[in-house]
């Protein structure tokens, strides 16, 4: 098999080659031969295999890539194919509404006052907390600390 073999060392790159080994251990070996080390300890690389079938081969979408022998070659992983279930849609994907958008809360903080209507009328923490993502020790804080459950 053919490897794709690249090393820097700072800001040097110190070994750019191919090479013909069984394995991706092997094919290290014969970088740190080439460069007479016996630890590559300080050096950065990067082992890339079956360079020579991909190289110009890119297929079409939903095209299945194939290396000189007409073999498939895997293809990115993809969860939803392996299930054969679709992709979910964005209502799916979307968020429980908040009273505060996500970016706002960001920048403002929760919204205590809601935060604590929403806990006189539960008078649940774990729900609250859920409910507004704020840690739940934050929230039994304020509660003690302001006197919530009087």
């Amino acid at each position: 098999m053919t490897f794709k073999i690249v090393a820097s060392q700072g800001e040097r790159i110190v070994f750019d080659q191919r090479v013909e080994a069984a394995s991706p251990r092997e094919a290290r070996e014969v970088m740190k031969r080439g460069l007479r080390l016996e630890s590559l300890t300080g050096l950065v690389y990067a082992i890339r295999n079956r360079l020579t079938a991909l190289e110009g081969r890119k297929g079409n979408a939903g095209e299945a890539i194939t290396d000189e022998e007409g073999s498939k070659l895997p293809q990115r992983f993809d969860p939803t194919a392996k299930l054969g279930a679709s992709p979910p849609s964005k209502a799916e994907r979307r968020e429980p509404t908040r009273a505060i958008p996500a970016r706002l809360r960001a920048i403002l903080g929760p919204d205590w006052k809601a935060i604590r209507r929403h806990y006189a009328k539960t008078k649940s923490i774990k729900q609250t907390a859920a409910n507004f993502d704020v840690p739940i020790n934050t929230l039994k804080a304020r509660i003690r600390r302001e006197g919530w459950s009087k």
